[in-house]
């Protein structure tokens, strides 16, 4: 059992059809949602969402390691059964309080190094899924870098 799935979660759902439901338009390099083109509006940062966010965020990853510590050190049987069950469900919840911090725009610096972190900051093993990003992440993520940075190098 493991509940550290929220990255390899949004690998895996990214896909053709999704950016396609999207708005996405496949380019050269990648792909763009309309709206997110170059001189397009961007979102404003809200400090207190992203907090609240990322508190509801961390509780449960600690709770989810707690979940496969105990999983971990608990032999086959009912009690192990239940640490799954409540192990899956938290990482469902993860999940899905990752993205919810990823919809949010980095109200500064170190948010939209978080997100940086998180998504490029390990090596994803190969076998862990597609090395694609799911198009709302990065059109999220680059709206924050271009009102954060700036555009540079536009």
């Amino acid at each position: 059992m493991t509940t550290n799935t929220t990255r390899r979660g949004l690998i895996r759902l990214t896909t053709t059809a999704a950016a396609y439901v999207a708005g996405a338009s496949i380019v050269s390099g990648g792909a763009i949602l309309a709206g997110q083109a170059k001189g397009a509006a961007v979102a404003t940062a809200d400090r207190s969402a992203w907090d609240r966010a990322f508190v509801a965020f961390t509780k449960t990853k600690g709770e989810a390691d707690a979940v496969d510590a105990l999983y971990d050190a608990t032999p086959a049987g009912p009690a192990r059964d239940a640490l799954a069950r409540k192990g899956d469900h938290l990482g469902e919840t993860l999940y899905e309080k990752t993205w919810t911090l990823f919809a949010i725009p980095a109200p500064d610096h170190p948010a939209l190094l978080w997100k940086t972190e998180y998504l490029f900051g390990d090596p994803i093993p190969v076998e862990s899924g597609s090395a694609s990003w799911a198009t709302s992440v990065m059109a999220t993520y680059l709206a924050d870098a271009r009102r954060l940075l700036g555009n540079a190098g536009a």
